[in-house]
C-alpha cells in the first residue's frame, strides 16, 4: 500500500515535470522556427524583387541556417541541460544552508540502559503511523531480536534507536556506559555499500588508522582471504572495474557484517544480517553474536525464528506496535503471535525436508 502511494505519487511528479520541460521546449523551438521563416521569406522576397541574386541568396540563407544550428544548440542543449539539473544543483546548495539538527538519541548520566518513551514515526505522504507509543528498555550488553511480519515496523524500530529516523512524538535515551563513555553506534543493513577498494580497506573504512582488530573482524564474519575469491589477500581490489575481483551477495554480506564488528561500538544493530548466507551457517553465526563481550549490545532484525530464539528477550512487531516481549521459552508457553509464527516456520521448514526425501 505505501509503496503504491509513493509510487503514484512520483508517477504525478514526473508527469509534472514533463509537462513543464515540453511547454518550455516547445515554447523556444517555435520561437526559433518564426524567426528561422521569418528571414526565409525575407530572403525569397529580396530574391524576386531583385535586391540579391540567386547566389548572394544561398550563401546567406547558408550562414543563416548555421547560426540557428548553433543557437538551437546552445538553447535546447546547454541551457535545457542547466534547466534539468538546476533543481538538483539547487537542493545540494541549500542543504549547506540547513541548520544542524541535533539527533533525537540524547544523553544521560545514568549507566544503565537504552530507553524509548512513547516514540510515535510516521513516513511523509502517509496516513498512517509507521511506529505507535513504542516504550522499551534494552539493558547495555543485552540481545535483541525483533522480528515480525513484512511491515511490521521492525527495521524503522532499528533505524530510530540508531538516531537515522526522529520521532515525530517521543524520545530515545541513551545511558552512559559502565566506563562513563558516550555510547557509540555500529550497524549492518540489508543495503549495505560496496566500496571500490581492497578487501582491507572495506572494512577498516571507519577508522583508517585502527588496523590492529582487522583480522579478528575478519575471522567473525568468516571470510577466508586466503581463498582463490581473494587472491592478494587482504589487498585484493573489490572491484572488476579496477581489475579486482568480483564477490557474490554472501561475501559482500560478510564483508559489511566484518565492517560493522570492526567500527568501535557499544552498541551493534544488525538488520536482517544473514539474509544471502546460507542459512545452514545461520545458527552459527549468532552463536558467535552471544560470544561477543557483554559490553556490547546487540540488537537483531530477522525474519528466521531459529536465529531470534537465542536471543536474551524478542521484540514480536505487527503494524507499528510491539505486541509481545519476553525469551523463546516464555513467547511459546504464551502461544501468542510468537508462537503461532514458529509453528508455521517449523510446519514450512517439515514440509521442506520431507519434498527433499
Amino acid at each position: 500500500m505505501k509503496y503504491e502511494e509513493a509510487l503514484h505519487r512520483f508517477l504525478y511528479e514526473d508527469w509534472k515535470a514533463a509537462v513543464k520541460a515540453g511547454k518550455t521546449d516547445f515554447l523556444t523551438k517555435g520561437t526559433a522556427f518564426i524567426g528561422y521563416a521569418s528571414v526565409l521569406v525575407l530572403l525569397i522576397d529580396s530574391v524576386l524583387k531583385g535586391y540579391i541574386t540567386v547566389g548572394e541568396f544561398a550563401a546567406v540563407f547558408s550562414s543563416i541556417s548555421f547560426m540557428f544550428s548553433i543557437m538551437e544548440e546552445v538553447i535546447g542543449g546547454h541551457l535545457g541541460s542547466l534547466a534539468k539539473n538546476y533543481s538538483a544543483v539547487q537542493n545540494y546548495l541549500s542543504c549547506f544552508e540547513l541548520d544542524e539538527k541535533k539527533t533525537a538519541v540524547r544523553t544521560e548520566d545514568r549507566a544503565d540502559c537504552i530507553r524509548l518513551e512513547h516514540v510515535d514515526f510516521m513516513y511523509p505522504a502517509q496516513k498512517d503511523k509507521a511506529l505507535s507509543n513504542i516504550n522499551l528498555t534494552v539493558p547495555y550488553g543485552s540481545r535483541i531480536a525483533i522480528v515480525g511480519s513484512n511491515g511490521a515496523g521492525k527495521s524503522t524500530l532499528a533505524k530510530i534507536i540508531l538516531g537515522i529516523y526522529h520521532p515525530v512524538n517521543g524520545k530515545v535515551i541513551f545511558g552512559r556506559t559502565a566506563a562513563g563513555e558516550e555510547p557509540r553506534l555500529s550497524a549492518v543493513f540489508q543495503d549495505y555499500n560496496r566500496y571500490k577498494m581492497s578487501l582491507k580497506r572495506n572494512i577498516i573504512i571507519s577508522d583508517w588508522k585502527k588496523q590492529s582488530d582487522v583480522k579478528d573482524a575478519i575471522e567473525f564474519a568468516d571470510i577466508d582471504s586466503e581463498s582463490r575469491s581473494f587472491p592478494n589477500g587482504l589487498d585484493t581490489m573489490l572491484s572488476k572495474e579496477f581489475g579486482g575481483e568480483d564477490l557474490s551477495g554472501g561475501q559482500w554480506q560478510r564483508v559489511a557484517i566484518a565492517r560493522g564488528v570492526f567500527r568501535n561500538h557499544h552498541l551493534l544493530v544488525l538488520d536482517e544480517p544473514t539474509s544471502a548466507i546460507d542459512p545452514l551457517e545461520e545458527n552459527f553465526f549468532y552463536e558467535k553474536l552471544l560470544g561477543i563481550s557483554k559490553k556490547v549490545t546487540v540488537i537483531t532484525v530477522t525474519h528466521r525464528l531459529a536465529a531470534a530464539r537465542l536471543a536474551d528477550q524478542i521484540w514480536v512487531m505487527d503494524r507499528g506496535k510491539v505486541l509481545e516481549i519476553g525469551n523463546h521459552k516464555e513467547l511459546m508457553i504464551k502461544k501468542g503471535i510468537y508462537y503461532q509464527m514458529w509453528n508455521s516456520q517449523v510446519d514450512v521448514s517439515q514440509k521442506q525436508e520431507a519434498a527433499i526425501q
